[in-house]
């Protein structure tokens, strides 16, 4: 590209940035009366459970999920993923895991496309086939983490949009780590929400392996932690209690 688009194309860059940060300090301001209440947005456990016509309705817009994502996955390959597969992907395994001279190079996803081809063939469909896999995971971690806070139906239909979201169908086909990320802090959430409720070491040690294997995936995991730990610190000081007790042992089992 000549440097006149090279430039555009990095300012544009920037002032999407910009505007994601203005939209996040102007949602905090619009919610930032709820902040004293965080407390009661986290209850405790509910005793409402999924019910056999409910899991019927996920286990459909799960399959038609992969179905959506798996077609045309044989697709050519662009850019992003031909520069990942070319540097990273045909890497022996000791070299693959001991690189990181790029953002390209997202961990755990690299090594199971590596898999991938190892077993069902060099071709871009298998490079992908992590990209549909993560999907699928994140679909259900919307559904999980929307039946902590809000209702069934609700948690259904969230997962509906995403099932036919165009822009997801198209990163669960890019192989890429990025379904990677949001299906690992998904889970994430998820068990952060159980373990805020029934603080159990069990649930604090599903989150720290979700958020590891997030990482693992790709460093801006590190953005949903601490992200995490605000609102756990928030919540703390709803409830007044910042004594290093149970309340706190558990995210530090966490962390």
């Amino acid at each position: 590209l000549p440097i006149e688009s090279t430039g555009k194309l990095l300012q544009g860059a920037m002032w999407f940035k910009a505007t994601l940060i203005l939209l996040g300090l102007a949602v905090i301001w619009l919610f930032r009366d709820g902040a004293s209440d965080a407390h009661r947005t986290i209850g405790p456990i509910k005793a409402e459970r999924a019910v056999p016509p409910q899991v019927t309705v996920l286990m459909i817009l799960l399959l038609v999920g992969t179905v959506l994502r798996l077609y045309g996955l044989e697709k050519g390959l662009w850019y992003d993923e031909i520069t990942a597969y070319v540097k990273y992907v045909r890497m022996p395994i000791g070299t693959l895991l001991t690189t990181y001279d790029s953002e390209n190079q997202h961990f755990l996803y690299t090594l199971f496309a590596h898999a991938c081809i190892a077993w069902f063939g060099d071709s871009g469909w298998a490079v992908r086939l992590p990209a549909v896999v993560f999907g699928i995971g994140s679909l259900l971690g919307v559904y999980l983490v929307g039946r902590e806070l809000l209702s069934e139906q609700e948690a259904l239909l969230a997962t509906a949009l995403l099932v036919f979201s165009y822009h997801h169908i198209w990163f669960s086909q890019n192989a890429r780590g990025y379904t990677g990320v949001m299906a690992f802090a998904m889970l994430a959430t998820w068990a952060f929400l159980r373990g805020l409720r029934e603080n159990t070491i069990i649930w604090w040690c599903w989150y720290a392996m979700a958020s590891a294997a997030g990482v693992f995936v790709h460093v801006t995991m590190v953005f949903v932690i601490v992200s995490h730990f605000l609102i756990y610190c928030v919540r703390l000081m709803s409830n007044r209690n910042w004594r290093l007790s149970a309340s706190w042992r558990g995210m530090l089992y966490g962390l």
